[in-house]
């Protein structure tokens, strides 16, 4: 496979120049909790194009095809996606551009503020 390589247990500074490097992130891992990479790599201006399973499609894709991301449920399906991501660069960007608003949801600020508001609803039940 030519443009492939499988890479494991790399350093921080390294990740990050791939990411620079990098348009599309295929995330392979089925029924995932959270997968913080696909938060990351979003961040980092990739299109994500994940497993139509588990948390990555709940949570970050909201189980929607197109507007912050794309998912899959073969392999063919997932080399289709890439091939039109390629092909169709105005696509991948606005989809770019969709998430660059979208990612503040997964902000510590947004954690902290949301927890807090749990807390206070707790609160606010006890006699």
């Amino acid at each position: 496979m030519e443009n492939v390589e499988f890479l494991r247990d790399i350093d921080f500074s390294k990740l990050i120049a791939l990411y620079s490097k990098s348009k599309i992130y295929l995330h392979a891992m089925r029924n995932e909790h959270f997968g913080i990479s696909v938060v990351e790599t979003m961040a980092a201006g990739l299109v994500p194009v994940i497993h139509r399973s588990g948390g990555s499609w709940q949570d970050m894709l909201r189980m929607r095809q197109g507007v912050h991301g794309f998912s899959y449920t073969t392999a063919s399906e997932a080399a289709d996606i890439i091939r039109e991501l390629i092909v169709d660069e105005r696509k991948r960007r606005r989809i770019v551009e969709n998430n660059m608003g979208y990612l503040e949801v997964f902000s510590e600020e947004e954690f902290k503020r949301r927890i807090s508001d749990i807390v206070e609803r707790v609160y606010d039940y006890i006699p």
